[in-house]
């Protein structure tokens, strides 16, 4: 996250999310190549879809809310809005596929997100602050990768992790 917020003092949001992925995709492309799994292209056409919605929600969605976010607001409050990530997929996960959720699971989805609750509104909600708009946006990056988690869940069925993420 410091990396990130340093990067955006130099290059603009959009543009930080293409030179990462400009670099990332051919490394896992040539991964997948070489683990042995198939691209969709290779017969499997009617998967362009769902990898579509994959590619929206945990690659662009994401780092576009993530590096917008950021640009608002501390790098220290990003990654612990960001880090709330895996209390927002059990709690969706239990709402919309019916996972189980222990008592224990629970208790730390409430603890996690009071935690979450406390520095988005630590310093009340001011509109007018750019750290709190920073940390709305930053949410959107939560949301949209509870999104590919949850569609990932469903698609491994059907697909290797490596075809998935290249």
């Amino acid at each position: 996250f410091i990396f990130v917020k340093i990067a955006l003092d130099e290059v603009p949001p959009v543009t930080l999310a293409l030179l990462r992925f400009a670099v990332a995709v051919p490394i896992l492309f040539l991964l997948m190549r070489n683990s042995g799994s198939n691209h969709p292209e290779e017969g499997r056409k009617r998967e362009w879809g769902p990898l579509l919605f994959l590619g929206l929600t945990g690659v662009t969605m994401y780092h576009l809310f993530q590096n917008i976010g950021m640009g608002f607001t501390s790098a220290s409050e990003s990654s612990v809005i960001i880090a709330s990530n895996p209390v927002f997929i059990a709690l969706f996960s239990r709402i919309l596929l019916d996972e189980r959720l222990s008592k224990e699971k629970a208790a730390g989805i409430i603890i996690a997100f009071s935690g979450v609750v406390f520095v988005l509104l630590r310093d009340g909600v001011v509109f007018s602050n750019n750290s709190f708009l920073g940390n709305v946006i930053c949410l959107g990056a939560v949301f949209s990768w509870v999104a590919y988690s949850l569609y990932t869940k469903k698609r491994l069925l059907k697909s290797s992790a490596i075809e998935i993420t290249a």
